[in-house]
């Protein structure tokens, strides 16, 4: 089963970037959505319904699991803002259809397909660790993005 980042409860200690980086995009969601576009010949202008009907889906998984949760340990709002943009650029990346349509392809497609994957291991973990910074924590507070 899927789980959802842990922030820091002062006793028990926040997840690290691997960890946290392995939560935003669940491999059951990975699995369908891969299955999906593997088995079904979906046409360019599908590409984006589709991609977009799998990125709500990964978003109502991780709020599904995030509920079930005890309140002191759900992730906080932008966790699921976060997850989202890791989902489409997770799908960019290792998804031939979406990353055809994204224009991903051609004599250097491998290599962008690459870069675009390293760059939201490297960009996600880091907005959510600056999310999670001390500075912030006030303003995001106000904008209902994480609990007081």
């Amino acid at each position: 089963m899927a789980r959802t980042v842990v922030y820091d409860q002062g006793n028990r200690g926040a997840d690290g970037y691997a960890s946290k980086l392995a939560k935003y995009v669940p491999v059951e969601v990975i699995t369908l959505a891969t299955s999906f576009f593997a088995v079904f010949q979906v046409g360019r202008g599908w590409v984006y319904f589709w991609l977009a009907v799998a990125t709500v889906a990964n978003a109502v998984y991780l709020v599904a699991i995030g509920v079930q949760q005890p309140p002191e340990t759900r992730p906080e709002n932008y966790f699921y803002v976060l997850a989202t943009f890791a989902f489409l650029f997770w799908a960019a990346a290792t998804i031939d259809a979406v990353a055809t349509t994204f224009g991903l392809s051609g004599g250097t497609g491998a290599g962008q397909r690459a870069f675009v994957l390293a760059f939201a291991a490297l960009f996600i973990p880091a907005v959510d660790s600056l999310f999670s910074s001390d500075p912030l924590k006030e303003w995001l507070v106000k904008a209902r993005l994480r609990r007081a």
